[in-house]
């Protein structure tokens, strides 16, 4: 993420970097944004310009999570913008987000995000994804089994951290 002048430019590293580093085939783009809750000046920002982006992330499997220092000292409309962008984010791409109250606690707030993401890569690791086009006609019903012994079918959602 790009600082300037105290500010941060969280959306628009985020949308350069999903740009040009990927490019629509990965199996399970992830973002770790670790930021400050400075003011959020992104040449990015506008509502609508934003909320695409977000479906596009979501309909891209992407997921962000967000480790962010907030400081007393910052208690800003602006930089609680930036904090409200960051959760957005997290929470729309089932994310975590964690807030800490000093630089300090960053090494054990990304051990432990670490660690998360592993155990989630784990668990996530073991799925299949199957994409089903729903007939036109309403109503149709899918049925899905399987014949190898000690396996078991569960829907899920999405594939987010938390249950």
């Amino acid at each position: 993420m790009h600082s300037d002048s105290g500010s941060v430019r969280f959306l628009d590293g985020i949308r350069e970097t999903w740009d040009r580093r990927f490019d629509g085939d990965e199996a399970w783009p992830v973002f770790v944004a670790i930021l400050t809750d400075a003011n959020e000046t992104s040449a990015f920002m506008s509502e609508n310009r934003f909320n695409g982006f977000v479906a596009d992330l979501r309909a891209a499997g992407v997921m962000v999570h967000a480790v962010l220092w907030t400081s007393r000292a910052r208690r800003t409309t602006a930089s609680l913008v930036s904090t409200g962008l960051a959760l957005n984010l997290v929470h729309n791409t089932g994310g975590r987000y964690v807030a800490i109250a000093t630089a300090t606690a960053y090494g054990q707030a990304l051990r432990q995000l670490a660690a998360d993401m592993t155990a989630h890569h784990t668990a996530v690791s073991k799925r299949y994804r199957v994409l089903y086009e729903a007939p036109d006609e309403p109503g149709t019903r899918i049925s899905v089994s399987v014949l190898r012994p000690g396996l078991q079918v569960r829907l899920h959602g999405d594939r987010r951290l938390d249950p």
